[in-house]
Formats: structure tokens, sequence, C-alpha cells
């Protein structure tokens, strides 16, 4: 497999060199390149780089020894430097690396509930699998390799996709024992399915925008409620925009963060305090409601529901969405009322 060599990947290869403790000729010939070829490398002149000449390359300068625990998230700590997150979907390297390769355990409570809620709407593990395989909301056949991004142009727009394709065998083993078998993408496939079945048990081939975005936002919940995340932040990947959903770090803020935000916005304002005040009025000119209401909804300790089942939890999220439908409808004299 080879990758296109992006300039945000030139650059982390650049700031990475500049920062290794090793000479440039050391890592050349631990590599087994020219120094002249990891040169070229480094300033974007190379098109294109094997797979495991890259994760090479990446573990000889970050000095780590696991792949998936240290030098990836090395390389990450890097990118953030210097790259906006939104500039991570197009990094197809990382996506592959971190989404359909880095393999994730499935915690034995986690297995218990997707069994539970199987049993619930009737159908078995093998049948999840064989749905999870069908790949049938990306609308990916077999002509597209299995769990490999591709970039496909959809409408003029390019997307990257991955048709994800799991050994029922593999789902076995990862339910009845916590070790990382199962890739991040194929657990979160499972998972999307799962809800799927849940959601709309007689929805028949690809959902609509609307029902998928529901299962999405389900999916992403569930993962972070037992702490499985992607490195690159992103839930999903599919054929359409609707599908490449961000996590929303704030759907799991606690008062404790608030707090934290709180802390860290006055020290900045000591160094900074024109800049400070600019952020601020940003963020308060893009909230769809008053400051006081967000603050009320954020404040919702959601992470300390713990063992609360599914279905109490959507209806709490279902209540809470009413509430704010008809806030939303409220004329804007009626919407700075301390009560709501």
């Amino acid at each position: 497999m080879k990758f296109s060599v992006t300039p945000e990947l030139a650059l982390l290869l650049k700031t990475m060199s500049a920062q290794c403790p090793l000479p440039a000729k050391t890592v050349a010939e631990q590599l087994g390149k020219s120094p002249s070829y990891v040169s070229k490398l480094e300033n974007g002149e190379v098109k294109s780089i094997q797979k495991d000449v890259l994760a090479h390359m990446l573990t000889i300068l970050s000095g780590e020894e696991d792949f998936f625990e240290g030098v990836l998230p090395a390389a990450m700590k890097v990118l953030h430097s210097f790259l906006d997150p939104q500039r991570l979907v197009n990094q197809v390297w990382l996506l592959q690396f971190d989404i359909v390769e880095r393999k994730v355990a499935v915690p034995s409570s986690m297995a218990e509930d997707i069994n539970r809620n199987l049993t619930e709407v009737k159908t078995s593990l093998k049948d999840l699998v064989r749905l999870t395989n069908s790949n049938i909301d990306s609308e990916l056949t077999a002509a597209f390799p299995a769990n490999e991004v591709a970039c496909i142009d959809y409408e003029g727009t390019p997307r990257f996709v991955v048709r994800v394709e799991v050994a029922e065998n593999d789902v076995v083993r990862a339910f009845k024992s916590e070790t990382p078998i199962l890739s991040y993408s194929a657990l979160h496939d499972l998972v999307f399915n799962m809800f799927r079945l849940l959601n709309y048990p007689d929805m028949v081939g690809k959902m609509p925008p609307e029902q998928a975005k529901t299962v999405l936002r389900c999916t992403s919940s569930y993962m972070d409620q037992f702490n499985i995340h992607s490195l690159t932040g992103f839930s999903h990947l599919l054929s359409s925009e609707e599908f490449i959903t961000r996590q929303e770090p704030l759907s799991l803020t606690t008062p404790r963060i608030v707090g934290r935000i709180s802390e860290e916005l006055e020290e900045l304002s000591q160094h900074d305090q024109i800049g400070t005040t600019r952020q601020l009025n940003t963020f308060f000119e893009t909230l769809s409601w008053d400051s006081a209401f967000a603050l009320k909804l954020m404040s919702i300790p959601f992470s300390d529901l713990g063992e609360m089942g599914f279905r109490a939890k959507r209806a709490l999220l279902e209540e809470i969405q009413a509430l704010v439908d008809k806030y939303d409808q409220l004329p804007e004299s009626e919407k700075r009322r301390e009560e709501y």
C-alpha cells in the first residue's frame, strides 16, 4: 500500500526529524534509504511512500517501540501543534493507521450489553456481522478493497471511504476476551449497525441522512461510554458529508471541565487580554441560544449516569431535545428568563 505524501505529512516528518536526537545520516541508514531521499521526503519532493517505509520512519523519529501505543500518538501530538484538526481527515495515511489498522479491545461489559441488545431485537451476532460486512449504508461494493481507506469522487468533492470487512470468528473471539483483536472501524461499524437495528428495525436499504445522523450520534455516545476513541477524533467514514461527523467534546462536558475552561481562559487573558476577549465574543456569537441556557445543558453530568440503560438515556435525551426545540420557538424576549 502506498500513501500520497501530503504537505502536512512532509512537514510532520521534517518537524519530527528536527526533534529527533539521531543524525540525519543515521536515520537514513536505519531506514535503508539514502540521505538525499530522506531530505526530499521531508521537503515534499517525494510524491508517494510505501506504508511500511512510513511506519518505519515514524518509529525511528519518535524513538518509541510500540507503533500504535507510542509512535502514532507521538506523531499525532506533533500534528496537533501545527495542523487544523479539520485537516486530519485529509491524511489518508493517518486514517489507515488509526481507524483501519489500530486494534481495540471489546470490554466485557460492552460485549454483554451488545448481546443483550441483539437479543432484544431478535438478532444474532452472526447476523450483525453479516449486516456490517454488507456495507449497506456506505453502498461500497466488492470492487473496493476491504479495510483500506480509499478516495472517491462524490458529486465533485473527494470523499475518503472504507469498506469494512470483519471475520465472524474474530468478532466472537473479541467478545469473549478483552484483547485487542478488532480494528476501530470494525467495532464502530458493528455498534453502528446495532443501533440501526434498535432504532429502525424495519429499515431496508441505505438510511436517509437524518436517520443516519441519529444512529451516528448514538454510536459515538456509546463508544465514548466505554472509552473507545479514534486518535483522529472522527467517528465514522462513509460516502457522504453527513457521515463524516467529528466527535463533540462538549457532549461530555461536566461542571469540572467548565471550571477548567474558565481557568484556562483566565490564564490566557493575563497574556493576551484582547485576543482572549475576541475569542470569547466569537464563541458567544456562534451560540444558537443564550449562554446561560447553553451552560445549563453543558453542565448535565451525562458521564456520571453509570449503568443507566440505553433506552433510559435515549428517553432523557429526547426530553432534552424537546426542551431545546421548545426553547427555540420562544420569542427573543422570553429567552432571557431564568426558567425554561
